[in-house]
């Protein structure tokens, strides 16, 4: 049987240790159990500046990131950046949204300057028979 990894932009280990290859992080000294596969998809540049969480409203589909278009912080959000609550709630939306791809993956709303989809997934060796 042949070992392989996912498919990920990059992993972190239980200290948070990136930027290694999986090798890497393993001639350092971690564990392949400890390893976690980041899967990220830019959706906003910071370009948008304070008006990322006002185009990410008006411009993703809502329900595929599983938010009530009724929910008062999209309310808040709608105002736009000189809107009272307006970071508030973006706050507040960023930590309940998700979406799930295709492939089953759950991601989640991050923001670093640009807003980001990532997806943290466990290592598990897939194990499949070499040809």
């Amino acid at each position: 049987m042949k070992r392989t990894f996912y498919n990920a932009d990059y992993y972190i280990d239980s200290n948070d240790q990136t930027g290694m290859t999986v090798k890497e992080m393993i001639d350092q000294g971690s564990e392949l159990e400890d390893l976690t596969a980041v899967h990220s998809v830019l959706l906003l540049g910071d370009g948008y500046g304070v008006y990322i969480p006002s185009t990410f409203i008006k411009n993703f589909d809502l329900v595929q990131w599983h938010i009530e278009a009724t929910d008062t912080d999209v309310d808040s959000i709608k105002l736009g950046p000189n809107g009272e609550w307006y970071w508030e709630a973006w706050n507040s939306l960023m930590g309940k949204a998700y979406s799930i791809d295709e492939h089953g993956l759950k991601y989640h709303l991050e923001q670093d300057g640009d807003l980001w989809a990532k997806a943290y997934i466990e290592y598990s060796p897939i194990e499949s028979e070499e040809q």
